[in-house]
């Protein structure tokens, strides 16, 4: 099996077209075909359904899709390594972030990145976990930050706390309950849930034993905040992350007795394999970005109780 067959079968599969993936290609379609029926011959398995009106994977050419992007990104990866490793700055890095970790962690991760390799993409997608963990086992992203998982992680992944935030329950400036002492008091009210909390029982929100559930789950935290800001509506958000944010002015935090438990993030990466010296110090990065003492930014919202709390990391967060 030879590479430029993987690479032509890779094209056909994202043209769905023997002709635009030679004209993509430049190559002939004839000899592009050729070679398609090549690969079927050494796998011995058909990969595509041939019809006047196109392509189409079969089920094994779906599964052998996945391999061979892979192989040609574990190629492409070991290139960049060794011209990175030889001091060149060339190739990429891809990072995710969860929408937490995205407010938090990549100002600074970028300035530090662009500071050290500025010839080197940095290529940052937002996503869930799931999805995250998903396209890092797939290899389609070098590393992400995002809160643990509350399921095992898959064995190909590996993971390292780098920080727990203090979070804090919100609602928009001048909320009838925004003086109330305990959850009693908030139960009957609608809540927003950040599909990223990962809360590890069954349902949403067992903090809160709400039997009804979140009346909303959304994925980012700023459209949480934005939410909670005009709206009724509450939510458990990390303190920090919407205190960076420009709606700080609208919100307040309800401080009752017992508050939600801090949250977590958590750098993850695939295990056994090594990262590309750019990915490494992105890697690097992230786990000092909160290892050193610094000065939190200064807390920019209201809330009832008098000994204001920062937030809490371990070891201390340091940003910039």
């Amino acid at each position: 099996m030879k590479l430029h067959h993987m690479r032509h079968f890779d094209a056909v599969a994202r043209h769905a077209s023997l002709h635009g993936a030679a004209r993509a290609l430049g190559v002939a379609q004839s000899a592009l075909s050729r070679s398609i029926r090549e690969l079927e011959h050494d796998l011995g398995v058909e990969l595509l359904l041939r019809s006047a009106r196109g392509v189409a994977l079969t089920t094994a050419g779906e599964r052998f899709l996945i391999r061979a992007r892979r192989v040609q990104m574990e190629i492409e990866q070991s290139r960049d390594e060794a011209a990175q490793e030889a001091g060149e700055q060339v190739g990429s890095v891809t990072l995710g972030l969860s929408s937490t970790a995205q407010r938090v962690a990549m100002p600074a991760m970028v300035r530090r990145f662009r500071r050290a390799w500025p010839g080197v993409r940095l290529i940052v997608v937002e996503g869930d976990l799931p999805d995250l963990h998903k396209r890092l086992g797939e290899g389609t992203i070098d590393l992400c930050i995002a809160p643990p998982s509350s399921s095992p992680l898959p064995p190909a992944l590996r993971e390292e706390r780098v920080v727990v935030m203090e979070q804090a329950i919100f609602c928009r400036a001048g909320h009838p309950a925004a003086d109330a002492a305990s959850l009693a008091e908030l139960r009957g009210l609608d809540w927003i849930e950040l599909s990223e909390m990962n809360w590890p029982e069954a349902g949403m929100m067992p903090w809160l034993a709400l039997s009804e559930g979140a009346a909303i789950r959304l994925s980012g935290l700023l459209s949480a905040a934005a939410l909670v800001a005009n709206s009724e509506m509450l939510a458990v958000l990390p303190r920090i992350a919407v205190e960076a944010s420009s709606l700080a002015a609208q919100l307040d935090i309800i401080a009752v007795d017992d508050m939600p438990p801090d949250l977590p993030l958590s750098v993850f990466t695939r295990a056994g394999l090594p990262l590309t010296p750019a990915a490494q110090f992105l890697y690097d990065t992230a786990i000092n970005l909160f290892a050193q003492d610094a000065p939190l930014p200064k807390p920019a919202i209201r809330q009832r109780a008098a000994n204001d709390r920062l937030c809490r990391t371990e070891p201390q967060a340091r940003f910039g």
